[in-house]
């Protein structure tokens, strides 16, 4: 055996490490599928797909195949045009596609009679049934986590309005955690543009169950799935929170803004504790716990005593 080939499974390991790493980064991304027909209904083969996306123009394209359908991706979340053309056939254009985490939006387009520098344009609507994937989620958009009030600016904290999640038990670096369907807040699956954002510590004493949480301004969109996710979120028994950082875009633009949190903004709680004029009394609390593991008895035997 030569020097070559016995050194070969060890060159091989990196290849491997870093295909998957590139196979996982793609969770964050979608995917747009349909078919291409004429007004006959008849698919047409070897059209072109272009699909751009608006923000930046970046263009991806496709062919139909031999049975008229297409598949483009995978595509950064974002808003979409997909064209189609053919010689022999006007171009179809439908602008308005959305494409969210994990999306598999189709769009069939059906082909006129005519020249192909003529083109139909219309506008895409979002679809009343998910038909391409039997996963049940919420997807929360930019608009919505820069407009709705937030507690300590955590944007965990709108995974709440995802069906089948209620607020965890919290602790002191826990803001916005949540049950879904009953499990457990560390039974939750976190993701950051395909990237696990798991601590894998939420039994130690930070008690956090993501590495990072990003800043609001960051945050593009995020997707909660409750059930019915695809086996590649094996990990555990909750939900799956696939998060998406904003990206480059052609405009400059930017935030600024001021955050101020003080229990003299706060109205006073209906159980506070009052004293006869109605002013607020400060509450404390005190713990000396003594913990004991085991018994037994003394040489006299009389039984151990814990105070």
């Amino acid at each position: 055996m030569n020097l070559i080939t016995k050194w070969r499974p060890f060159g091989a390991a990196p290849l491997v490490l870093l295909t998957s790493l590139c196979v996982f980064g793609q969770q964050d991304m979608g995917y747009i599928t349909g078919l291409v027909t004429d007004p006959t209904g008849a698919v047409i083969p070897g059209a072109t797909v272009t699909v751009t996306e608006l923000e930046t123009g970046v263009r991806t394209t496709a062919t139909t195949t031999d049975t008229g359908n297409y598949l483009a991706g995978p595509l950064k979340i974002g808003v979409y045009e997909v064209a189609v053309q053919k010689d022999g056939f006007k171009r179809a254009v439908t602008r308005g596609v959305q494409i969210s985490a994990q999306d598999r939006r189709r769009v069939d387009l059906v082909l006129e009679l005519g020249q192909v520098t003529e083109s139909i344009t219309t506008v895409a609507s979002a679809p009343l049934l998910e038909t391409e994937s039997a996963s049940v989620s919420h997807v929360v958009e930019q608009q919505a986590i820069q407009q709705l009030p937030l507690n300590s600016r955590n944007y965990q904290t709108l995974a709440l309005l995802a069906a089948g999640t209620v607020p965890a038990i919290v602790t002191r670096d826990q803001a916005g955690g949540f049950n879904a369907h009953g499990q457990a807040a560390y039974e939750n699956n976190f993701i950051i543009d395909g990237v696990d954002n798991n601590s894998y510590g939420f039994a130690l004493e930070d008690r956090k169950a993501q590495v990072v949480i990003p800043s609001l301004d960051a945050v593009q969109e995020f997707k909660v799935e409750t059930s019915n996710y695809s086996a590649e979120f094996g990990r555990t028994g909750g939900s799956v929170m696939n998060v998406s950082i904003k990206s480059g875009t052609n405009n400059l633009h930017g935030s600024l803004y001021e955050y101020l949190r003080n229990e003299i903004w706060d109205a006073r709680d209906t159980f506070s504790y009052v004293d006869r004029d109605g002013d607020e009394c400060p509450v404390s609390q005190q713990r000396n716990p003594t913990v004991a593991h085991g018994s037994g008895h003394d040489a006299a035997s009389r039984p151990l005593a814990v105070a």
